[in-house]
């Protein structure tokens, strides 16, 4: 019995550990409970900080995100890698004009309280990157 009672206990300190070891101490606790408040079941979180906020990436449902949030803990936004075939109609014509000559190195969505915006980076054959921003009509340099 005391044997058991020992691995139990070993094994709650480790998920404990482990747990606290995810984390980094300085993000405050305010801001972890609203990252499960907007997105339950969020799992594998990682998080970065900075001065001026903080951005968790994690999984749910199957997708990768990133959450960002002010130092007070307020939810600005979240982002997510999308695929070409995943842009609307209306811009990806567009987009796939500037990506003619140009390599995509990256595309992204990010919804916040200003709406959906839309960014791809493109690298031409001289190695200059060049991103672009769309709030969902048409493209501009960034």
């Amino acid at each position: 019995m005391k044997k058991k009672l020992l691995i139990l206990g070993s094994v709650v300190t480790l998920a404990i550990y482990s747990a606290s070891a995810a984390t980094p101490p300085n993000v405050p606790v305010l801001v972890q409970n609203q990252l499960q408040q907007e997105f339950k079941g969020a799992s594998d979180i990682k998080w970065k900080t900075t001065d001026r906020f903080y951005k968790a990436s994690f999984s749910v449902n199957g997708q990768n995100l990133q959450a960002f949030f002010a130092t007070d803990g307020e939810f600005m936004g979240v982002s997510r890698n999308i695929t070409f075939d995943q842009l609307p109609l209306v811009i990806s014509t567009e987009a796939f004009e500037k990506i003619k000559d140009n390599k995509l190195t990256d595309l992204f969505e990010i919804s916040s309280d200003r709406g959906t915006e839309y960014y791809m980076s493109l690298q031409n054959a001289k190695g200059k990157t060049n991103v672009y921003k769309s709030g969902g009509e048409s493209w501009s340099r960034y």
